[in-house]
């Protein structure tokens, strides 16, 4: 529902009690609009999108070479591009295994992996779908060869010779995956309860007037910025907390 396209049904479960109540205390006879709503929960979500830095709905990540027929393929699917993997002299060393932390986790679904080194005939190894293995939780790609195609067969071949005779490899690894949540309101309730906050945050800063006049008016404009201070620091805490949950450690370090 949070990602309804219809205002009306967007505007019905924002008129909560919570927001109605705020709305009566600081501004009443105060009647916002249904676009207006479904346009303060749309920023919301973005808002909420960046500060996780997860996608609450599925989104297609897509390399930032993806041609129009890709792009066009998704049928109008929400996507975003970002830039390949560096690939390290390292890489496969190291009892690392091609440890990669993709840029958006969580992760939906692996779509595939290639490797793609720049020459004038643009020599390109896709991975077998069985070497992939990820912790999509965090987005932790490694890649474990299998089968025929294990280490030491031809596809590492690609990785020989004088490859590496320049050092690590920019954005050679494209990586094409699902990332985000799915149905948030089931797994998530708490996400939609958050949204409805800062939506209803959001609207009642838009309809703050200073007061310049009485005692009153001064009184009440006080207590208001007081009571967002502490409405805005009750949500900034469940949003640090929602962020360990759902993308965890936040750095590491590699000897």
């Amino acid at each position: 529902m949070i990602f309804s396209t219809d205002p009306e049904e967007i505007a019905d479960w924002l008129r909560t009690d919570r927001l109605a109540a705020a709305l009566s205390r600081y501004a009443p006879g105060t009647a916002p609009s249904d676009e207006y709503l479904a346009g303060k929960l749309a920023a919301a979500i973005r808002d909420l999108e960046v500060r996780l830095h997860v996608f609450l709905e599925p989104v297609e990540v897509l390399p930032s070479g993806a041609t129009a027929d890709e792009i066009e393929a998704l049928d109008g699917a929400r996507f975003v591009r970002e830039p390949g993997y560096d690939i390290p002299l390292n890489f496969f060393r190291d009892a690392k295994w091609g440890f990669t932390v993709l840029r958006h986790p969580p992760v939906i679904e692996i779509h595939s992996v290639k490797f793609t080194y720049p020459t004038t005939t643009d020599t390109v190894l896709a991975v077998p779908d069985d070497w992939v293995r990820c912790d999509l939780s965090f987005g932790h790609l490694q890649l474990v060869p299998t089968g025929a195609a294990s280490i030491g067969a031809a596809p590492f071949a690609f990785f020989g010779g004088g490859l590496w005779r320049g050092g690590n490899v920019p954005q050679m690894m494209q990586v094409r995956y699902r990332s985000g949540i799915e149905d948030v309101e089931t797994a998530y309730p708490d996400v939609v309860d958050i949204l409805g906050q800062m939506t209803a945050l959001s609207v009642m800063d838009d309809l703050l007037l200073p007061g310049s006049g009485s005692q009153s008016i001064d009184g009440m404009s006080q207590s208001f910025s007081a009571d967002m201070k502490v409405h805005r620091e009750r949500i900034d805490q469940r949003i640090n907390r929602l962020r360990d949950t759902l993308i965890g450690v936040r750095g590491m370090v590699f000897g």
